[in-house]
Order: C-alpha cells, then sequence, then structure tokens
C-alpha cells in the first residue's frame, strides 16, 4: 500500500495488512479525541458514506467507544487521540474484545 501506511501501521502498533485498516475518530463527553480501529475497513467507509455523524454517549460505551449503531465487536482496539497527536514513541493500542 506504500510508505505512509506502512509508516501509519508502525506509529498506530498495528502489523501492515492487504486489506489495510479502518480508523475511527471519536470525541468523548469530556471533548477528549479517541481512535477506535477495525479489521474491517470497507463496513467502515460504507457507514461513513451514509453521512452519519452521531455523539458518543460514553454512559453506555467505554469512553471513545465507537457509535452504537456500529457493532462493538467490529473494532479490534481502541487509543486515546487521533493519529496525528500519536508520538512515535506511544504506540498502544487498548484491545476492546478479547
Amino acid at each position: 500500500m506504500g510508505a505512509a501506511y506502512e509508516e501509519m501501521c508502525e506509529i498506530a502498533g498495528l502489523p501492515a495488512t492487504e486489506q489495510g485498516w479502518g480508523l475511527l475518530h471519536c470525541i468523548d463527553d469530556d471533548g477528549l479525541h479517541w481512535t477506535q480501529v477495525t479489521d474491517d475497513p470497507q463496513r467502515l467507509r460504507d457507514w461513513l458514506r451514509t453521512g452519519q455523524r452521531v455523539e458518543v454517549n460514553d454512559r453506555h460505551w467505554p469512553p471513545g467507544s465507537p457509535p452504537a449503531d456500529l457493532p462493538k465487536e467490529m473494532f479490534l482496539a481502541g487509543r486515546r487521540g487521533w493519529p496525528d497527536e500519536w508520538g512515535r514513541k506511544t504506540r498502544r493500542l487498548v484491545t476492546l474484545r478479547g
């Protein structure tokens, strides 16, 4: 997929894959940025094309979690911040499904 993809995977702490990754940028009730990671980027693209934008209510989901109309199981991990806020030394994902 190219050098930029390889670099993004390295920063995110994800292995490079043929299909790529889907990154969903969320903002919690406190205004903190979170990124949710899915191995189903096509499904995420399809959802984004619908133009849906929702507010995440962290009383029902952990902070920074995906919106309720996307299944939680779709997301492998989450991480505080958005990719442009991550430093190379802060590669850490929080696993959502076990």
